[in-house]
């Protein structure tokens, strides 16, 4: 079958021309010929076309079918080959990725052992190893991180000083490229923050309780008083019970220890007190008696002195009426002498002035009103360790000394000693300082040295038994020289010194003398000091407050 047209009309003009010879050498046959040749081939053709058309689709539509199969089978066939050829190639995949995925596996486990051993630089071997497998493998990158920083383990990059040593790590935005580690990360970063953040309020609090303590410290030092050594415990308790996680065990044990000497403080201050009180109370009690003697024995002085006057206006009467009887009998008598020549009349001897009884008044034991040393029993109170002698007594205060030399001086010069005595020694006296009282200008205004005369009067007769010349001397030696004598912290006798006026060194001796003798050098370190002061006493309140006693329970 012809495939067009014109390869029909081809055929049919060549079968024609084949058919009916050559042309004839006439030049008008042969162009016959080919004209009916073309003739013949339309012919044919046109009465062909249709069938030919006919043929000419079955036999397309038959190839064309043909081909389909053709190609259907073809693609079938190249389909099953790609599929086998896929299941193969899936197949030797799969065997790769896990041959791969467990050299890289076992890469990286050796990589985190060689980590948490410390060894850095073999860490970062085996990370740098698997990444040149897995160059997305973001675990690796985060290995290199923790090795870099020297973190054994990957959740110890919370305990980092600052997040910034994992932020500007030249692998961190690798490695939080994987979502999960990105996670992670975030969390370790964020535990740095917060942990930081509890450190700077930890280390705010700390140094607040630090400071806290610090004053309560202060407190306790510059305490004077019961109040303020009270105060002192309130501060401490409150240390014990708010910032007690900032304190070690030491502190704790010092703070209690601190505390209970506040309490022993107080309660020796109230012990004491107390006892001066008592005294206070006893000589206000002696103070009354005494002007109740006084008006009682006023009362009787004044009834003596009447029944002395009436007396004297007695004898004095009874005297002038003698007088005057004597004196008109001498005048009778001088009358008849002088007329009578002979005999004389004798006249009666003048009476003689009767003795006029004198008034003594009754007089009041001062001894028996007083309230010193020798009226008390030689009282003794304890303050700051030290006992103390009550001298004198008072309305709102007492006179003290220590019992005891209690400081031995190099010095004689009492600029120096009263130095000490308002320094270090008033610190010592602690709760009982701001009670101490202010006295006239001796060299300190409250703590002094004792005078001759203090000596005189504390520790004898008294003043008015010794004359302004011995005072003046500086020497005394009688028979009170006994209780002069002092003692120091050994019990032997020890000399002490008074306080002086002029270049003129006054000092009691071994024996209870007062001695203004010269001293060498060397025996001026054997004169001790025994200072006296003046303690004003208050009426004690009703309720005294005891101390918290939970603090004790903080140390468990």
């Amino acid at each position: 079958m012809f495939s067009s047209n014109q390869e029909a009309f081809n055929y049919y003009y060549n079968d024609y021309m084949s058919k009916n010879g050559p042309p004839s050498p006439w030049l008008g046959a042969a162009e016959m010929l080919r004209q009916s040749a073309l003739n013949h081939a339309r012919e044919m053709v046109e009465h062909g076309s249709y069938e030919n058309k006919r043929q000419s689709e079955e036999i397309g539509r038959q190839a064309a079918e043909t081909q389909r199969i053709k190609e259907a089978e073809l693609a079938e066939k190249k389909r099953q080959q790609d599929i086998l050829m896929a299941k193969i190639k899936e197949r030797e995949d799969t065997k790769a990725l896990i041959g791969d995925s467990a050299a890289t596996s076992s890469l990286l486990e050796r990589a985190f052992t060689e980590l948490e051993y410390g060894e850095w630089p073999k860490a970062d071997i085996y990370f740098e190893k698997v990444l040149d497998r897995e160059p997305r493998n973001a675990n690796a990158y985060l290995g290199v991180v923790c090795a870099d920083l020297k973190v054994k383990f990957e959740k110890s990059l919370s305990n980092i000083k600052d997040p910034d040593d994992i932020k500007n790590h030249k692998y961190y935005m690798r490695a939080i490229a994987d979502p999960v580690v990105k996670l992670r990360l975030d969390g370790y970063i964020k535990n740095i923050n917060d942990r930081i953040a509890a450190e700077q309020l930890d280390e705010a609090e700390r140094k607040l309780a630090k400071n806290a303590l610090h004053s309560a410290y202060e407190i306790m030092n510059s305490a004077q008083n019961p109040d303020g050594y009270r105060k002192a415990i309130d501060a401490l308790n409150n240390m014990l019970q708010t910032s007690n996680r900032y304190i070690d065990l030491f502190t704790k044990i010092d703070i209690v220890t601190k505390i209970s000497i506040c309490e022993r403080l107080i309660s020796e201050y109230e012990k004491t007190h107390e006892t001066l009180y008592k005294l206070l109370e006893k000589h206000a009690d002696l103070q009354e008696q005494r002007k109740t003697d006084e008006t009682k024995i006023m009362a009787l002085n004044s009834k003596k002195k009447a029944a002395v006057d009436a007396e004297c206006a007695r004898l004095q009467e009874k005297y002038d009426n003698e007088y005057d009887t004597w004196s008109s009998k001498a005048l009778i008598a001088a009358i008849q002498n002088k007329k009578a020549k002979s005999v004389k009349q004798q006249i009666p001897p003048k009476p003689t002035k009767p003795q006029m009884p004198e008034f003594t008044p009754h007089k009041m034991n001062a001894a028996r009103y007083t309230t010193g040393i020798r009226a008390t029993g030689n009282t003794r109170v304890k303050i700051a360790g030290m006992d103390w002698l009550v001298l004198e007594v008072k309305a709102d205060k007492v006179l003290l000394i220590t019992e005891n030399v209690i400081e031995f001086s190099f010095h004689d010069d009492e600029s120096l000693i009263y130095r000490y005595l308002d320094g270090r020694f008033f610190n010592k006296l602690g709760i009982f300082r701001g009670a101490v009282a202010k006295t006239e200008w001796r060299g300190s205004e409250k703590v002094f040295l004792p005078s001759v005369g203090d000596a005189c009067r504390w520790f004898g007769g008294g003043i008015d038994d010794y004359s302004i010349d011995d005072i003046r001397s500086g020497k005394i030696d009688d028979f009170n020289n006994t209780k002069r004598i002092a003692y120091d912290i050994d019990g032997k006798e020890s000399r002490w010194w008074l306080n002086s006026r002029g270049d003129t060194k006054r000092y009691v001796t071994h024996e209870g003398k007062v001695s203004c003798d010269p001293i060498s050098s060397l025996d001026k370190g054997s004169i001790g000091i025994r200072p006296a002061l003046w303690l004003n006493i208050s009426k004690p309140k009703q309720a005294i407050r005891e101390a918290d006693k939970k603090c004790l329970m903080i140390l468990k």
